[in-house]
């Protein structure tokens, strides 16, 4: 298994659930930080369409009661109530986002295409943790995921003509190799700087 959450020492194991428990709890943090989720996530979709439902109504209702007025609940309770629901929905619908997002060993497996168990050592070798656990089983994000998986595939290896391939000389030039001093350069501009004593006697020549 790539990661064993434990809570106060003890292994949290897979939770099995009837079809008629409908629920979806937080059991606090096991003991690397990891949240511990129980329950079915569809019910978290649900609870948190209808907060929002609600939340809308009551916003709803206390504004049409501060336009009319008159009315037995306050405008100002009304709206606290449907704000409060609002807020709820929200940090639900995050949650519910969120859980979509994560993936488990199993599906990560399936997406980067490379085996389960190799996933699982590389998580061990990087310390990698799940974002929660959710019935006893982590989740993971793909982002954490995908260096591992990077690391974890094998490079393409060279093409046969390249292992097969003779070392060979590149061709030279001869105007670029080294050449004794007796033998003139060929194709040289290079000339041999006038003495002093020459300048002098041209400018003399000159001045004559």
């Amino acid at each position: 298994m790539s990661y064993r959450s434990t809570k106060r020492g003890r292994p949290i194991e897979r939770v099995k659930r009837s079809r008629w428990n409908y629920g979806f709890h937080w059991h606090g943090r096991d003991d690397r930080g990891v949240s511990i989720w129980d329950g079915q996530p569809d019910a978290l979709k649900w609870g948190a369409r209808i907060m929002t439902a609600t939340g809308g109504s009551l916003l709803l209702a206390g504004v049409i009661a501060f336009l009319l007025g008159g009315l037995i609940v306050p405008p100002a309770v009304l709206a606290g109530v449907g704000a409060l629901h609002s807020t709820i929905a929200f940090f639900m619908n995050r949650q519910v986002k969120r859980i979509a997002e994560l993936a488990t060993l199993e599906q990560a497996s399936k997406d980067f295409e490379i085996d389960q168990d190799r996933i699982s050592q590389a998580i061990e070798l990087k310390g990698i943790k799940p974002r929660m656990i959710m019935n006893g089983e982590p989740l993971f994000d793909p982002a954490d995921l995908d260096q591992a998986a990077t690391l974890l595939r094998a490079a393409p290896p060279p093409p046969d003509e390249e292992l097969l391939r003779a070392a060979y000389a590149a061709p030279t030039v001869s105007e670029t190799l080294l050449q004794p001093a007796s033998e003139p350069i060929p194709h040289s501009t290079f000339r041999t700087p006038q003495s002093e004593d020459s300048i002098t006697l041209k400018q003399g020549s000159d001045d004559a």
